[in-house]
């Protein structure tokens, strides 16, 4: 994905809906550049997704959203796939994989729905997918050293023109980036869950109910355009309570309520 895009939205028409601050976008992506130059690395900082995919050499990948029905389709995933499974992991949807005992093999963040200490803890032992913005360059700058001296690997990204080691790989929420991330990642396969975009918001997705409603409007159109793309190259499943284009139903039980899911 290159230049100031979404993936299948302009940067600018997002901005425009959201209010986003642009210069305060480029600023944090420059000192983004900046920082990661002067850390002191152990961990790689991947330059593509080609070096990412290839250190999981992944057949099927599950991609796991903040979304309620996420847990019940991670149990029944988990009997069969997670063992010989890459598992992709938005954001704040790692609290629902802690509690089930799974280790993400690569978090989606933009460092503000899971908490530093669980970052920290995770780390050590996954690949980090770090988003930077505007809203979040003091966090990043505050935690970015820590990040590169600990981590496996990481892979920074940026809603604006790819400025290297910082890619564009578009999306704009860390569910559909997850998701676009996780499809690149996949040589056969992707289950999707947790992804409940049609359900009533929680904080997960934003605290002002007006921005989450057009982070998640903006998701899923996304997400609509991406997946009938991969459709064609990749067996696409959804256990999700929200229905997604060109993907397989995967589970009967999810496709009833949020509660039975």
């Amino acid at each position: 994905m290159t230049g100031e895009t979404f993936g299948y939205l302009s940067y600018k028409l997002v901005a425009r809906w959201l209010n986003l601050d642009e210069l305060r976008d480029i600023l944090a992506r420059n000192l983004a550049w900046a920082a990661v130059k002067k850390c002191i690395s152990k961990a790689t900082v991947f330059s593509n997704l080609d070096e990412l995919k290839g250190s999981l050499k992944a057949r099927s990948v599950i991609v796991v959203g903040p979304g309620p029905s996420a847990e019940k389709a991670l149990r029944e995933l988990c009997a069969a796939l997670c063992s010989k499974s890459v598992l992709v992991v938005a954001d704040s949807a790692y609290s629902t994989v802690k509690r089930l005992g799974l280790r993400p093999d690569v978090v989606v963040t933009d460092l503000d729905g899971i908490s530093i200490q669980d970052l920290l803890r995770v780390a050590n032992e996954s690949f980090l997918a770090i988003h930077v913005h505007g809203d979040n360059i003091d966090t990043f700058l505050s935690l970015i050293c820590t990040m590169l001296r600990t981590s496996r690997g990481v892979l920074l990204t940026t809603q604006l023109e790819s400025k290297p080691p910082l890619k564009n790989i578009g999306g704009f929420t860390d569910g559909d980036r997850a998701v676009i991330l996780g499809s690149y990642l996949a040589d056969d396969a992707v289950h999707i869950v947790g992804m409940d975009f049609t359900l009533p918001l929680t904080k997960a997705w934003h605290s002002d109910p007006l921005v989450g409603r057009i982070k998640r409007q903006v998701a899923l159109r996304i997400l609509e355009s991406f997946l009938c793309e991969q459709a064609g190259r990749l067996k696409l499943y959804n256990y999700s309570y929200t229905p997604l284009p060109c993907t397989i139903k995967g589970s009967a039980s999810c496709s009833k309520s949020p509660q039975i899911c």
